[in-house]
């Protein structure tokens, strides 16, 4: 981050840079999202107040969507490294397989403990990781996702050397997902969570290899930090509105909610 004075320039390697922090802020956002629904669970919500509190914190699971982007990010980098599809897939799937199972087991552990049942069929499909696919089950939804992004990624940095493929593809991804939800019987498809963020991903890519090419590429240029803070409230207060006062459409805002986090 570069400043002069009070003006700010946020270079596209300052989130390489800060990527520890920026996983933080998503760490903290996703975390409140799920207490507010820990919270709200069960509570009918009725006044005005309550009712735009509850659907502001819900915005906060965008915490998932910068995942999903610095994701797409640091993948295109480590690529760049070692085009070497053997290596990338044996090192991510040692950084994710065990956490995932050792998380996994102790949940249904303590499960076991406190109510001596268990579902060994769902225990069973989430250790091969298809249970979100097969019965929509959402827990532990997001390595189940992100793994088939993983497993695509080599083919899709093969295919996509130069910015202008990525657009592309960015572009078409972009298209299907909301053609997706004006499809019968996909109107509220469970999958609308994973699906519709593909394209921050792939997102994550564009601006990781304008970076690349351009070391000095500028994303933000002079903006005071509370600028940007203002701005980020902005938007999810837009987006809070949205929700609230086009809930009653065939197709629901959260139907959409994904994509609208892309600007």
């Amino acid at each position: 981050m570069m400043t002069d004075r009070s003006k700010t320039v946020l270079s596209i390697r300052d989130l390489s840079n800060q990527r520890n922090g920026i996983y933080g802020i998503a760490i903290v956002l996703i975390c409140i999202f799920h207490l507010n629904n820990v919270l709200s669970e069960g509570v009918q919500i009725v006044s005005f107040v309550s009712r735009t509190a509850s659907f502001f914190f819900d915005m906060f699971n965008i915490g998932v969507d910068i995942f999903l982007f610095m994701s797409g990010f640091g993948l295109f980098y480590s690529m760049r490294k070692d085009p070497n599809a053997v290596s990338f897939y044996t090192k991510r799937i040692l950084r994710i397989i065990p956490a995932y199972w050792t998380g996994l087991i102790l949940f249904y552990t303590v499960t076991y403990i406190c109510t001596s049942a268990v579902d060994v069929k769902t225990l069973i499909m989430k250790l091969f990781m298809i249970d979100f696919y097969v019965s929509g089950d959402q827990f532990l939804w997001y390595p189940v996702f992100i793994i088939v992004l993983y497993a695509l990624f080599p083919l899709y940095f093969k295919h996509t050397d130069t910015l202008n493929k990525k657009r592309i593809v960015f572009a078409a991804v972009l298209i299907l997902c909301i053609a997706s939800h004006f499809l019968p019987g996909m109107e509220h498809s469970r999958f609308d969570m994973a699906k519709d963020r593909i394209p921050v991903f792939i997102l994550g890519t564009i601006i990781a290899q304008k970076g690349f090419e351009d070391q000095k590429s500028v994303l933000v240029r002079g903006l005071t930090p509370k600028h940007i803070l203002a701005a980020g409230i902005m938007i999810l207060v837009f987006l809070d509105v949205l929700i609230l006062y086009i809930e009653n459409y065939y197709l629901k805002p959260y139907d959409f909610l994904y994509l609208i986090y892309l600007p």
